[in-house]
């Protein structure tokens, strides 16, 4: 039986065929690496393990895929069940707006054109940023806001998910991006993913994918 020792540098990974994605979302995590013939990655209380020995780039992809899809659907779960008697805290109707001036949770704003209409996902008062996402089947747009965009670590902190750092019509700059989910990766687990990976403080609980999905357009 090989040598097995534990360490929270997951850099090895990499070579290993692991993608820049989801190791940034396992260290946002706290992930901890079994190091040993077998890959296992421990995660809080729960232990991940490949039965696969030494596994190639292909099977280290594909497994960890699964691990951030597994923990993402127990964290969901939990989130679920400790906000399912609290109150919304939904903003009342009134005119879609710019995602900058938003309030509250499941807001309706305004994307790059008018006609596309994007609900409030995330709110931090920390970093000065505010999140909207919009769904339509399969297909996740996230946009973010805010006086934050001009501080180099919370640029960095959406950019490592992926949103790119563009300049709006008005002077104000805004971050972006369009993702195609699947059935394994559907909207509510990458939205959930990105959240989580931003390592963000956000006031806000994670939101619950049926409003956004009926407050986008």
């Amino acid at each position: 039986m090989g040598v097995v020792f534990k360490t929270k540098n997951l850099d090895g990974l990499i070579k290993m065929g692991a993608n820049d994605h989801q190791v940034t979302v396992l260290l946002e995590w706290g992930a901890v690496w079994h190091k040993g013939p077998t890959l296992t990655l421990q995660i809080n209380n729960s232990v991940y393990k490949s039965t696969t020995i030494n596994p190639g780039p292909v099977v280290v992809k594909s497994f960890l895929a699964k691990v951030i899809d597994e923990h993402m659907t127990t964290v969901m779960d939990a989130v679920e069940e400790e906000t399912k008697d609290m109150p919304d805290l939904v903003a009342p109707e009134e005119k879609v707006i710019p995602l900058r001036h938003a309030k509250a949770m499941y807001q309706r704003v305004i994307g790059t054109s008018h006609s596309s209409v994007y609900v409030v996902v995330a709110i931090s008062s920390k970093a000065d940023i505010k999140v909207a996402a919009k769904i339509s089947g399969m297909a996740l747009s996230v946009r973010a806001e805010g006086d934050g965009l001009n501080k180099p670590k919370t640029v960095e902190r959406l950019s490592s998910q992926g949103l790119t750092h563009k300049n709006g019509s008005g002077g104000f700059s805004y971050m972006s991006q369009h993702y195609s989910c699947d059935g394994d990766s559907p909207p509510e687990k990458v939205l959930g993913a990105i959240l989580m990976g931003t390592g963000i403080p956000f006031d806000t609980v994670m939101p619950i994918i049926d409003k956004v999905k009926e407050g986008s357009a």
